[in-house]
């Protein structure tokens, strides 16, 4: 771009993408001097590396330092402790700083990436909203460039042959179907040109309506970032359907590589931050020596807690290793677990929450599974149990990989993720040839603030769908599955009674003695429920008093504390430094669901969200973490009610599926944290107290 020979010294990039790493070069004053560019290929180091020797044969390090040197996208973190990063950052901040030093007054910003797709909001020169899509790929780049290879069309070429044209109708919900509609637009005779550019018009419609959503958009112009926004025709899309200029920069497909320059220089030559040097200017970069890096790395299961954290260890030229990934963000070296306080309530509620009783005089063996309201009512059933004297066993609190491998080998339908694993979890405990006790839980208690309080028809038919699929799996569970109907809006007699019908033929007790025991266990669990709610209330008042963020996690009780379907994402945020509260450790306030219009709405686990929600809209220092499920048909809507609660205060919204990979949660997370610190910067403070 400029002539960078005769510079002294410069600030560097690098956005390591799934698809393509890029690097950009710049002076200190953040003017753009060189970029390059090269197809990831599934190993970030190897591209790295021949990106550092294409920039190496381009400038004379004696005579040009880099002086700074950030790493942003997928492979930030592997890349910048191999070669030294001053900065390791997020992408969406990244690409929010970058194009702020470029525009000032940004507002919105679309950013298209080779396979995510993202959109993020500014405010007063900060992040301050942000969205990502999920496991979508319709509204991609890569998806325009695989239908403009199959329509031998040059992926460059798509803007010039598409204008002017007005293009056929096509679907934007996902790539399936909008390639069936490519077919069947064929085959009725439109041309080529006609169907690429239906597929830019439906790109931007999925981009839209999944990435951008009901969220603010500056009515006057928009800010399109990303390679894809060198494609004329999904620029033309975006002004066509938005009525609104939108802006490209020259530098879009390395402005995520621009911002993280920019930031690596702020960390190197601000104060309080400034480092000494060590041996190549001001910056940890290891230069020329990036180009011949030998690399050696392994992965190791720390066993010192039930995280089971997968370790990543890199060392360069035989040199001392680095590693990363301790969930509980113990320092490497360290032998022993770290305890954080910004995950007391969590470990502590665990703590109470898996203790067992003594019992006099055992009569048998019972198994619960660790699945959807399980997580919920274990203590109720386990206590029960006790005073009748029979032992529970759980199956794993942690839904293993076995477990999900024996759900998919066992479910017959595409049911949503905890579902699927409740029937591992269920095949565990079957497996122990011990009867299994899993309840068909319709409603929780009646209030008075909303019409009902039901389950969602999942979880409600659960224990059916689980007794079927074992049973069509060739398991013999004649006589060995439970299932009481619950229904809590019931004198609690009732369900003793189903109860007492369902274990009869296995457990020879009188009815009285187990409607007692229902009795006296569902007393002590609302004790428990009541306990708990004052800890958490007295923990989030102190947090606030002191003047302390506070993340309070939302969601159905297996996203909040299952590790194997939230990934540990409540203590990855504990481990960056922020305290952490699950939301069924407040004391919600559903009475005011009554005066709203959420008084109809019959799901008892969306009051509980809902609640949360207010509760976090309400409070100054409290932001929302929803957990929610991929395909979960009640936060199908319930999410945009928690949209429309929070408008105007961040709110991060995590989509759980069957992935193991914890790399795409990681970045909303941090990204989200820089939206909650801008923030706090440029909040109007209210007068709301807990």
């Amino acid at each position: 771009h400029n002539d960078i020979k005769n510079i002294k010294e410069v600030i560097m990039g690098m956005d390591i993408g799934s698809t393509s790493t890029k690097i950009a070069v710049l002076s200190t004053e953040g003017t753009p001097l060189l970029d390059i560019y090269r197809k990831t290929g599934g190993d970030p180091v190897s591209a790295a590396k021949k990106v550092f020797k294409a920039l190496f044969s381009t400038i004379n390090p004696v005579k040009t330092k880099i002086i700074a040197f950030g790493t942003t996208g997928s492979g930030r973190k592997l890349v910048g402790e191999v070669f030294g990063a001053d900065s390791i950052v997020n992408e969406i901040t990244a690409h929010g700083k970058g194009a702020t030093s470029f525009f000032p007054d940004v507002e919105t910003i679309f950013e298209i990436g080779g396979q995510d797709a993202k959109y993020i909001s500014v405010k007063n020169g900060f992040v301050n909203d942000v969205n990502m899509n999920y496991v979508c790929a319709a509204g991609t780049g890569s998806f325009v460039e695989e239908q403009a290879r199959k329509l031998d069309i040059p992926v460059q070429n798509a803007g010039l042959v598409t204008e002017g044209i007005e293009p056929p109708v096509t679907s934007d919900r996902c790539t399936v179907f909008m390639e069936q509609d490519i077919r069947a637009l064929l085959k009725q005779g439109y041309t080529k040109e006609e169907v690429l550019a239906s597929v830019l018009y439906s790109v931007t419609k999925n981009y839209l309506n999944r990435v951008v959503g009901n969220r603010k958009i500056n009515g006057k112009k928009i800010f399109f970032q990303g390679a894809t926004a060198r494609n004329k025709g999904l620029v033309a899309a975006f002004e066509n359907l938005l009525g609104v200029e939108v802006v490209v920069s020259p530098f879009c497909h390395v402005m995520g590589c621009i911002g993280a320059a920019l930031i690596a220089h702020d960390e190197v030559v601000s104060p309080p931050l400034v480092k000494e040097e060590i041996g190549r200017g001001f910056s940890s970069f290891i230069g020329p020596d990036s180009v011949n890096l030998e690399i050696n790395s392994r992965t190791e299961i720390c066993k010192l807690c039930n995280n089971f954290c997968r370790i990543n260890f890199i060392s360069a030229n035989g040199g001392k290793e680095t590693s990363w990934g301790y969930m509980c963000g113990r320092e490497p070296g360290m032998n022993t677990r770290k305890e954080m306080n910004e995950f007391t309530l969590f470990r502590e509620r665990k703590s109470e929450f898996y203790k067992t009783g003594k019992i006099e005089g055992e009569k048998g063996k019972i198994g619960i599974p660790m699945a959807l309201t399980n997580h919920t009512y274990l203590p109720l059933w386990r206590e029960m149990f006790d005073l009748l004297g029979i032992k529970t066993e759980i199956s794993s609190p942690v839904t293993s990989t076995r477990i999900k491998d024996e759900s998919s080998k066992h479910s017959s339908s595409d049911f949503c993720f905890p579902l699927k694993v409740s029937i591992g979890h269920a095949a565990e405990l079957t497996g122990r040839d011990i009867p299994v006790f899993f309840p068909s839980m319709i409603a929780a208690e009646q209030t008075m603030d909303t019409a009902i309080s039901f389950f969602c028809p999942y979880v409600e038919s659960a224990s059916s769908v689980i007794k079927s699929t074992l049973k069509k799996s060739g398991m013999d569970i004649t006589g060995k599955f439970m299932e009481p109907v619950i229904d809590f809006r019931l004198p609690p007699e009732k369900n003793g009674e189903y109860i007492y019908e369902s274990i009869k033929k296995v457990f020879q007790f009188k009815k009285r003695e187990v409607v007692k025991a229902f009795k006296e266990a569902y007393r002590k669990f609302n004790e428990q429920v009541k306990d708990n709610n004052a800890k958490g209330e007295k923990y989030l008042k102190e947090h606030i008093d002191a003047g302390k963020p506070v993340f309070l996690l939302v969601g159905r009780p297996y996203n909040l504390y299952d590790k194997g379907i939230n990934l540990g994402i409540p203590e990855t945020v504990a481990s960056m430094g922020w305290p952490v509260i699950p939301m069924d450790m407040l004391d919600l306030d559903t009475k005011q669901l009554e005066k709203t219009n959420y008084w109809n709405l019959f799901w008892n686990y969306g009051q509980k969200i809902i609640s949360a929600i207010k509760r976090a809209a309400k409070e100054d220092m409290v932001f929302p973490i929803y957990l929610t499920n991929f395909s979960c048909g009640p936060d199908s809507f319930i999410l945009s009610y928690a949209e429309e609660e929070m408008k105007g205060k961040p709110m991060l919204i995590l989509e759980l599926d069957e992935h193991d990979s914890d790399g795409g949660y990681r970045t909303r997370i941090e990204a989200y944290i820089d939206v909650v610190k801008s923030y706090l910067k440029t909040r109007p403070v209210s007068d709301s107290k807990t």
